[in-house]
């Protein structure tokens, strides 16, 4: 498959994330991000599960960076999520 054809696959897999999100329901919970450079494996952002986490367990590596869509996107879900909207 080509590199423009993977992008667009692999785009369309991550705005299944917001399936269901429409004007007056709840937004989602969780926020895919799907597998890309360190990042081995599709995961999620668990939006209702904020917490603190100890320095001792973040790794020396970087597995991903989100783009600016998706950051934009990560708050203001967590936003409604947590009563700040």
């Amino acid at each position: 498959m080509s590199n423009a054809g993977q992008a667009g696959r692999d785009l369309s897999r991550q705005f299944q994330s917001l399936e269901g999100h429409r004007a007056g329901q709840e937004p989602p919970l969780r926020y895919r991000l799907i597998a890309r450079d360190r990042l081995d494996a599709d995961s999620d952002i668990m939006l209702d599960q904020t917490r603190t986490i100890d320095n001792r367990r973040f790794m020396d590596e970087i597995l991903t960076v989100l783009t600016d869509r998706e950051l934009a996107e990560v708050e203001s879900y967590w936003r409604i999520v947590m009563g700040l909207d």
